[in-house]
Formats: C-alpha cells, sequence, structure tokens
C-alpha cells in the first residue's frame, strides 16, 4: 500500500469516525426530546391533539424568525448544498432546523425525522470541515463535499441500522444521473461505523423492523410485480400532491395563514380518522411489523374491507405529511415513505389471507415500503438494498423487483425535483 492510498484511509476512517458520533448522538437526543415532550403533553392535556394548531406560532417565533432557511427540507437542503455549493451549510441554519424539526413533530404534525437530521448532522459536518485542527488533513473542497455525505449517511444508518442502504442513499439521492463512485466508500464507512457502534452501544433502532429467516415464495412473484406498480401509481399521487400543496400554500415565502390552515386540516384529518396519523406515526410502524393492523374501526371486518382501510389510512398518511411539509413545517418523507409502504404491503397480505407471520406476509411488506422510498425519492438501488437488509436477505428479491418496477412507474417523479434538473 502506498503512502497515497494510507494517508486516503486513514482519512476517510477519522472522518467517517466523527460523522458516526455526531450522527447518533443528534438522532438519539432529538428521539430522547421528542419522547420527553409526547410524555408530557398526552399526560398533562386531554386536548393534545389540538397541539398541531399551535406549531405556526412557535415555528414562526422559535426558528424561522431567526433563521427563515430552517424552514427548507431538510434533505433538499443537503442535496442542494452537496451538489452546488461543495457541502456549505451555515451552523445557524443547522441549529435552528434542529429546533423547528422538534417543535413540528413535538406538537404531533405529521411527518419523519429522517430529512431534518440529515440537514442538522451535514451542517455539522460542514461546520467541522471548515475548522483549523481539519484543515490539517489537508482537505479539499471535494473532501468538505464529502465529509457533508458521510454526516447525511450517519443519520440514515443512526435512524434504520442499515448500513449499505444508509451509504447508498446519501449519495444516490444527490443526483439521479450521476451517481460518484468517490462519494460511496466514506459514505458507506460512516455508515458502517454507525451502526456497529449503535449495536455495540445496545442502541435500539428507531424503526425496530422484525426480520424473517423464510424463503420468498415464488409462486407470489405476480403479487410482488402488483405491488411495485401499485406503489410506483401511489408515489406519483403523492407526490404531485404534495408539490400542488408547496404551490398554493407559497411555502417558500413562509406563508403563515398557509401553516395555520395546514395544522386545522391535519387535526381534523387526525380527528376523523385517528390520531395515529399524528406525529412520526410510530406505534402505528410497530403494530405492522408485528403482523397487527393499526387501529381500524370495528366494523371493518373481511378482507376486502381491511384491504381499502389500510389503503386509504396509507393515503391519509401521505396526505398529512404533505400539508406539514408542503406548508413550510420542518418534517421529512422517510419515515411516511416506509410506514406508507407498509401499510401497502400489508394491505395485499391481507387482501390474500396470507398469514401476518409469514415470509410471504413480510415480502409484501419489504416490496411495499421499498416501492414508496424508490418512487418518491428516486433511489432505487438503496430502497432495494434496505428491503433486503431490514427484513432479512431471504425475502430480498421481493424488495428488488417492486423498487425497479416503482422507480419505472414514476420515473421523473420526485420529491426532489434538483435531482432531475
Amino acid at each position: 500500500m502506498n503512502k497515497v492510498s494510507a494517508n486516503y484511509i486513514l482519512k476517510w476512517i477519522i472522518f467517517s469516525a466523527i460523522a458516526s458520533v455526531t450522527g447518533l448522538s443528534i438522532t438519539y437526543l432529538f428521539v430522547y426530546l421528542l419522547d420527553k415532550i409526547y410524555l408530557f403533553t398526552t399526560q398533562t392535556n386531554s386536548y393534545f391533539i389540538l397541539l398541531p394548531f399551535l406549531a405556526p406560532f412557535l415555528c414562526k417565533y422559535l426558528a424561522y424568525y431567526f433563521s427563515p432557511e430552517s424552514s427548507e427540507e431538510g434533505v433538499l437542503s443537503y442535496l442542494n448544498s452537496v451538489n452546488d455549493k461543495f457541502g456549505y451549510l451555515p451552523i445557524k441554519v443547522t441549529f435552528f432546523k434542529f429546533i423547528a424539526a422538534l417543535v413540528t413533530l413535538g406538537t404531533n404534525l405529521s411527518g419523519g425525522i429522517v430529512a431534518p437530521l440529515v440537514r442538522v448532522n451535514s451542517g455539522i459536518a460542514s461546520f467541522i470541515g471548515r475548522q483549523k485542527l481539519i484543515k490539517k488533513f489537508k482537505i479539499d473542497d471535494d473532501d468538505k463535499r464529502t465529509f457533508v455525505i458521510c454526516g447525511a449517511s450517519a443519520i440514515v444508518a443512526s435512524v434504520f441500522h442499515a448500513p449499505l442502504s444508509s451509504g447508498l442513499f446519501a449519495v444516490e439521492i444527490l443526483k439521479r444521473a450521476n451517481m460518484k463512485y468517490l462519494d460511496l466508500f466514506p459514505s458507506i464507512l460512516a455508515a458502517c461505523f454507525t451502526t456497529a457502534v449503535a449495536k455495540g452501544l445496545d442502541l435500539t433502532s428507531i424503526f425496530p423492523f422484525q426480520s424473517t429467516t423464510e424463503t420468498f415464495p415464488l409462486k407470489n412473484l405476480v403479487w410482488i410485480i402488483l405491488i411495485g406498480f401499485f406503489s410506483g401509481y401511489f408515489s406519483i399521487l403523492y407526490v404531485n400532491f404534495y408539490h400542488w400543496v408547496s404551490t398554493v400554500s407559497e411555502r417558500k415565502q413562509l406563508n403563515f395563514s398557509s401553516k395555520v390552515l395546514g395544522a386545522i386540516i391535519v387535526i381534523v384529518i387526525a380527528y376523523l380518522f385517528g390520531e395515529g396519523l399524528l406525529g412520526t406515526s410510530l406505534n402505528m410502524f410497530k403494530s405492522l411489523v408485528n403482523g397487527e393492523l393499526p387501529d381500524l374501526p370495528e366494523y371493518v371486518k373481511g378482507r376486502y374491507f381491511i384491504f381499502i382501510a389500510l389503503i386509504i389510512l396509507a393515503s391519509l398518511k401521505g396526505i398529512t405529511n404533505c400539508l406539514t411539509v408542503g406548508t413550510g413545517y420542518s418534517a421529512g418523507f422517510a419515515g411516511p415513505s416506509v410506514i406508507m409502504g407498509l401499510m401497502i404491503g400489508a394491505a395485499f397480505g391481507h387482501l390474500l389471507n396470507i398469514p401476518p407471520s409469514s415470509g410471504t406476509y413480510y415480502s409484501f411488506m419489504a416490496a411495499g415500503m421499498s416501492g414508496i422510498l424508490s418512487a418518491s425519492m428516486n433511489v432505487p438501488m438503496s430502497a432495494a438494498v434496505m428491503g433486503a437488509e431490514i427484513f432479512g436477505s431471504n425475502i430480498g428479491f421481493s424488495s428488488t423487483i417492486s423498487s425497479i418496477i416503482a422507480f419505472q412507474v414514476a420515473r421523473g417523479t420526485t420529491l426532489y425535483r434538483s435531482q432531475i434538473e
């Protein structure tokens, strides 16, 4: 091994370790604070379903007043900075992004934690990469940019404990047409570090999936293909609705009245169809991965009605998520996309009377999850790999097939339009 190669490896081992430590710290601090907020609001306020109404006021005066840029969707901010600014992200915006996300999800608006925390940890990496001590490693602008990518991959790995797909995700989401190979090694290394440290410290995954050792039966391949097509078309509606909400609400102008209206609509939907749609919907997620149904009305019985109810519930989760992020609040799409995908897979499982504990049932959920992630975010490779990493390699075939089909169906449709510009 020559000196240049040794220095390269040593440099990225150090940088990946730094990104991992900050990523884990940010993720678990955020979840800890969010849990404390939920505990306080649910125990002291019987009307906690009305909490979203506080969001426009708290966001405005605790975050957006000091840093309007913190309202930008987290992954979009990340990919724009990496693609156009060598990963430069202002530290002031990074701090207030954390506050804005905590307020948004703490007041029970609907969204995920991945996107805002990707922005926060990549912002921390950007700040560290500009310090004098780091400059002793003789890093250039491309290295600073790659360090920011490591910050993003560390967050995804902190949340999902899926190292390979997390590293792929942070790179693949940047540009659909030209994923850089030189970004992959540091990104995957940071994700592997993060997952190894998390497991070494016995930290529970934010999304505790259930894996299976059962092999996917090829006789059900036609249903996996159907789920792939369904996920693709579902994602097109989801993405287009988000962009419509963003346009109508004048998201970039931080229209206050739009935020108030968006919060009210989310409250009404949750009141009519279930409080599980609020916040990160982790209880809904846990029910699905344990083979149980989310809370449904008592009159919903029979496989056809359960199928329709789960599809409607997935749609409502997408609607509340779009209303939250589309009107300018700080939350993400990854968590809701995972939950919507799981519901679609579970819907098909119940339609066919598949036992919830079977490999086929889990393969359906893996296909739905990978399909929605792939189609809505234009990340077919990382979505396919994530399904295999999380649910088990024995049914990775189903997540791969669905991911490819959904991506092709929704090709050109994405939550982040700068990916394809």
